[in-house]
This record gives C-alpha cells, structure tokens and sequence, in this order.
C-alpha cells in the first residue's frame, strides 16, 4: 500500500495518495520503514495538494524516526515556508536539503528502498 501511494503522488494523484497512506499507516507497524515512508510521503502529499498545514503535523511526526532527518526536515521547511510559519532548526542526523528543492522521481531524496536505488521515497510496499 506504501508502495501504490507513493506511485500515486509521483503521478500526481493526491487525493487518491492521500488515502492510500493513510490505509498504508494503519496497516504498517509503528517505527517500521514502512511507516516511516508512509509518514513522509503522506507529508509531502498534503503538502504537494495545497495543504501545508495537514502536512506539519505529519512530517513533525516523521521526524521523530532518526532516519533521513536531513530530507524530511528540508519538507517540513517547505511546509512551514508555505503556511507562512517559521522555519524550525534541524533536530541532528543529515544536513537539511535547502527549501525548494526538488524530491522528484530520479533525483533521490534519501527515502529509497534499502537496495541502494534511491525513487524518491519508494520505501517498502
């Protein structure tokens, strides 16, 4: 299900992502590298449909997981940045990627799958 949500927000498909992850959360075991996919691609999908807001919560949540701290807390930026709030400071692990820049498909934004292919955040489906 993390897997599909994530193909749904490459495509565009918000909406659709949005729901898939949600499925993907409540099916995922809590700290898993599934949940922590989920979680991040939820953020960035809410943030990616216009909702900056529904996406502070869940990428401070992300956050929380020490793992790509770096990635998730340049999206978080992004998102305070679009609600119009403060930046909040890097909590350790990877130097935070500048606001704006792009996570897409190729470009590798530290969420990759463990076999050394980084898709943008494919995690584990």
């Amino acid at each position: 299900m993390q897997l599909q949500g994530h193909e749904e927000m490459l495509a565009g498909n918000y909406s659709e992502a949005i729901a898939t992850l949600h499925r993907a959360l409540a099916a995922a075991a809590p700290g898993s590298l599934t949940y922590a996919y989920a979680l991040y691609d939820l953020g960035r999908s809410l943030l990616l449909s216009g909702d900056p807001q529904a996406a502070i919560p869940v990428l401070e949540q992300r956050l929380r997981i020490p793992n790509q701290t770096g990635v998730v807390q340049a999206t978080l930026d992004q998102a305070l940045q679009a609600a119009g709030e403060t930046q909040s400071q890097p909590s350790g692990g990877a130097p935070a990627a500048p606001p704006g820049h792009s996570h897409g498909r190729g470009h590798g934004d530290g969420h990759g799958n463990g076999n050394g292919k980084s898709d943008g955040g494919q995690g584990i489906g």
